[in-house]
This record gives structure tokens, sequence and C-alpha cells, in this order.
């Protein structure tokens, strides 16, 4: 929900990045409290303007799914993108690892979000919802 008004941005973003690859697997994870989406692209199903993924409006944040679903499918990402607001969910009773993955993190945050951990890079989008 908090990432609404900045996905067409991001996406666009993704869509010049993957065009400078020859190849590439992407796999995006839709998750509020649980993971709700999970799309793959890769050059024969690529991602690109036409079909850019409709995202569902949720609301809350829990962090573990998307770190569990990429363990349990033992997955091994040469970067994770994690777009978010940083604010945990009260209901959380799993916060994010307090430990790094041993892949890379980069947390992509509203203009008012906060990093939810210690670790990873992070970038903070400029705000630009039209009020």
């Amino acid at each position: 929900g908090s990432m609404e008004w900045n996905l067409s941005q991001i996406f666009g973003e993704l869509v010049s990045l993957l065009k400078s690859f020859g190849s590439y697997s992407l796999d995006i994870l839709q998750c509020d409290t649980e993971i709700t989406n999970v799309l793959h692209f890769d050059e024969n199903h690529p991602f690109v303007d036409s079909n850019i993924p409709i995202v569902r409006k949720t609301g809350g944040n829990c962090f573990m799914p998307v770190f569990n679903y990429i363990k349990k499918q033992k997955l091994n990402p040469m970067l994770l993108i994690y777009m978010t607001d940083g604010y945990l969910s009260t209901d959380d009773t799993e916060p994010p690892p307090k430990r790094r993955p041993p892949y890379p993190v980069l947390w992509v945050l509203t203009h008012n979000g906060q990093k939810p951990v210690t670790w990873g890079r992070c970038i903070k989008l400029k705000h630009n919802r039209e009020d």
C-alpha cells in the first residue's frame, strides 16, 4: 500500500535496467503480511512495459515471508530489492532477520520510510504523489 505511488517509477526503472542484460531472471514477490503473488520474468517472458504486474492493494508489513520464501525455494539471488516503507506491522510476530542473509539486499524506501534493519544498502524515493 505505501509503495503504490512509486510503483510506475520503480517498474519503469527495472524495465530500463533489464533491457541492458542479454539474459536475466527476475522474480517479483508481493508481500504484505504474507506473500500474495509471485511472478517470474526472463528473456523468454520479458518484463516490459506491456506486462508490468498489477499490484493488489493490501496493507501491513511482515518481512520474513520474503526471506523464508527465498530459503524454502532454495533460491540464490544475486540481489534482493525490497521495496517498503520499512515500518513493521504491530501484529508482526517475526521481525526481519537481525543478521544479513547470504545475498545482497537493497532496501528501496518510500520518501518517509525507515530502514527496518542495520544491514543492507538503502535508497529513498523522492515524494512524487500528487494530492
